[in-house]
């Protein structure tokens, strides 16, 4: 498997969260499943990608939700990713459903 060096600013991130155990740990899974859909974050993406982890982490454990989002804004993006992403939000628990659009960005914007 290619693993994703991160960088101190999002080894910061993940000390600094909520629960850095847990952060690293979906981080991890995260970053593995998004090979599977030809998904390669630079380090810049990853770094990004920690801080949207984390801070999803941080409401599912504080159980505060993202506002309502428009989901018919995101109907350009492919299956997989947001499959992918659900996954994700699922592993996490506790937040809605519309956050996986919002994740699959990232899994779009680091596609090759």
């Amino acid at each position: 498997m290619n693993t994703i060096e991160l960088n101190a600013a999002a080894e910061k991130i993940i000390q600094g969260s909520v629960d850095p155990k847990k952060v690293r740990e979906i981080l991890e899974y995260t970053l593995s499943q998004m090979q599977t859909i030809n998904s390669f974050p630079d380090e810049t993406q990853a770094e990004v990608l920690t801080n949207h982890i984390a801070e999803m982490v941080e409401r599912s454990e504080d159980n505060k939700q993202l506002d309502d989002v428009d989901v018919s804004v995101f109907d350009g993006l492919p299956e997989d990713s947001v499959k992918l992403a659900g996954k994700v939000i699922d592993k996490i628990g506790n937040l809605k459903d519309q956050e996986k659009y919002i994740l699959a960005v990232h899994f779009e914007v680091a596609r090759k």
